[in-house]
C-alpha cells in the first residue's frame, strides 16, 4: 500500500500548479480533445463546401468560357468576345480546362 501511496504522491508532485488532482487533469484532457475533435470536424466540413463551391465556380467558368464563339461580320473576319481574365489560379484553370475541352 505504501508503494501505491509513493507513487501516487510521485504523480501528484509532477502535476502543474493549476491541476489539484491527477483526475482533474484526465478530465480537463479528456475535455480538450472532445474540443479538438469537433473543431476538426468543422473544419472538415468547411473544407469540402470550399471544395464544392470551388468545382461549381469551375464548372460555371468552364461553361462560360465555351459559349465565347466568334462572330462574322460582313467582311467575312471574326469578331471575338473581349477576352476573360482571370482573378485567380483556381479560374485560369477553369479557363484552360474549357480552353483544352472545346479543341477537342
Amino acid at each position: 500500500m505504501q508503494e501505491e501511496n509513493g507513487h501516487t504522491e510521485k504523480a501528484q508532485d509532477a502535476l502543474p500548479e493549476k491541476f489539484d488532482s491527477v483526475e482533474a487533469l484526465a478530465q480537463a484532457y479528456r475535455a480538450l480533445e472532445a474540443e479538438f475533435t469537433r473543431r476538426s470536424q468543422r473544419l472538415k466540413e468547411l473544407e469540402r463546401a470550399a471544395e464544392q463551391a470551388a468545382d461549381r465556380a469551375e464548372q460555371r467558368q468552364a461553361e462560360e468560357a465555351s459559349f465565347s464563339v466568334p462572330l462574322m461580320t460582313r467582311t467575312g473576319t471574326g469578331v471575338s468576345a473581349p477576352p476573360q481574365r482571370a482573378r485567380s489560379l483556381r479560374e485560369a484553370g477553369a479557363l484552360a480546362l474549357g480552353y483544352l475541352k472545346s479543341k477537342k
